[in-house]
């Protein structure tokens, strides 16, 4: 069995070569790609069901009772991809890079053949966004504003805003604009990233998602850091916050013309 690693400064005993977890897996990744392969088999197999079924017949399906190996279900099929592909990057020590990353968003999230599918991306990419992300920090900004803000509302989940909302902090952190302490998140620069189509989530998303995109804009505008405190009459752009009560009001009106 792969031991993991020992900590800093422990001293290893004299006796055979140990060759740890993440040494294998990175031994594994410069000699076969095994990111790029996992990705484009994630891709190969959706694009295969595709042309196996018409739309008319996929949709009659339930992913977690199609089996299209006559083995695994697909929801699993996607889920021990996915998972192998999670182990890879978190115990190697690995980056999942731009064009990975965009490829499986890409065959998941805005081509998903089942809601399921959209669903097990968004749960993902939430995780590879955690305490100690796997995901490129030098990419985040530009994959979120390239594919997740261009995700049509209407098809987030309560999944889908969790992924929005790690994204959104961490994108805005690395900005300068949000300051992390402990559990919260003090505003430095009211021009946040996404700030836009979390108003759009709002609008345009079911009433649960959109009280969580509230939920957010309430948080990260009502703890303000040093700067904005140190301003007495500090600059916002108020033209955004007096649309709130209209904002509201017209998401009031749509509800209540859904309701009768």
């Amino acid at each position: 069995m792969l031991q993991e690693q020992p900590p800093s400064g422990t001293q290893r005993t004299p006796g055979p070569v140990v060759m740890y977890r993440h040494e294998v897996i990175n031994r594994l990744q410069q000699s076969h790609a095994l990111v790029i392969l996992i990705a484009e088999n994630l891709t190969e197999y959706m694009a295969r069901l595709r042309r196996s079924l018409s739309p008319a017949a996929l949709a009659e399906l339930d992913p977690n009772e199609y089996a299209p190996d006559g083995r695994y279900s697909h929801t699993a099929q996607l889920a021990e991809r996915l998972n192998f592909l999670r182990f890879l990057l978190r115990d190697g020590q690995l980056w999942l890079c731009a064009p990975q990353a965009k490829q499986i968003w890409h065959c998941l999230a805005e081509n998903a053949i089942f809601p399921s599918d959209r669903e097990q991306c968004f749960k993902w990419f939430s995780k590879l966004m955690g305490d100690e992300p796997d995901l490129d920090p030098e990419i985040n900004r530009d994959f979120f504003e390239s594919n997740l803000l261009q995700l049509d509302p209407c098809l987030l989940t309560e999944a889908g805003i969790k992924c929005f909302e790690r994204f959104f902090k961490a994108v805005n952190v690395k900005e300068g604009k949000l300051l992390p302490k402990r559990r919260d998140h003090l505003l430095e620069d009211t021009e946040l990233v996404g700030l836009e189509y979390c108003w759009q989530v709002i609008l345009k998303s079911s009433e649960e998602v959109a009280n969580k995109a509230i939920q957010l804009l309430k948080e990260t505008h009502t703890n303000l850091g040093p700067r904005l405190q140190a301003r007495v009459a500090y600059r916002i752009n108020w033209d955004r916050y007096l649309r709130f009560p209209y904002l509201i009001c017209a998401r009031y009106r749509i509800l209540s013309c859904d309701l009768y």
